[in-house]
């Protein structure tokens, strides 16, 4: 089935672990914006707005992968509501439906998580203190909430799949 499946939350909070699963079980086009802008980063083009171009490009390709009948599996933050419209217009235009997912996480699990992630160099010039400092706007209704604090990640991932389910979104 050809849907947009949209994952939020703040950084550490498993959405990547539980997207990138979702998008394997589906056989979905996976796209990470962390992964995007890294790459812009480090790139020799001097991009002074790096968040802007990176979601753009993930919309375009989303775009791209819907309209080839492909459910398309999307990771990012979505710092603020506005981020999120561009999704369900995508979704809409293609014909298919816009699932919001959003990933929460217990304070001390997520600074666990970004250790580890900081200590493999995770992101060029990030900076971790700014990021646990940060909060991100509400995602609106409806949406699919799962929390990972304390959880393993099959028993986080089966959650998410009956939540899915109960929608009719696999």
């Amino acid at each position: 089935m050809t849907a947009l499946y949209v994952f939020c939350g703040l950084p550490g909070s498993g959405k990547t672990t539980l997207s990138r699963r979702l998008a394997g079980h589906l056989g979905a086009t996976y796209l990470r914006i962390d992964t995007i802008e890294s790459g812009l980063i480090t790139s020799t083009l001097a991009l002074t707005d790096v968040m802007d171009a990176g979601y753009s490009v993930a919309w375009g390709l989303a775009t791209d992968a819907l309209a080839l009948g492909k459910p398309v599996v999307a990771d990012a933050v979505h710092w603020n509501a506005a981020l999120l419209d561009p999704w369900s217009r995508i979704a809409s235009a293609e014909g298919a439906p816009c699932h919001l997912i959003e990933v929460t996480c217990a304070l001390p699990d997520r600074q666990a998580r970004l250790a580890a992630r900081h200590a493999s160099g995770w992101k060029a010039g990030e900076d971790w203190q700014a990021v646990l400092s940060k909060t991100m706007d509400p995602i609106p209704d409806p949406a699919i909430r799962v929390d990972t604090t304390n959880t393993e990640e099959h028993a986080t991932f089966a959650t998410l799949l009956a939540e899915l389910q109960q929608v009719g979104a696999t």
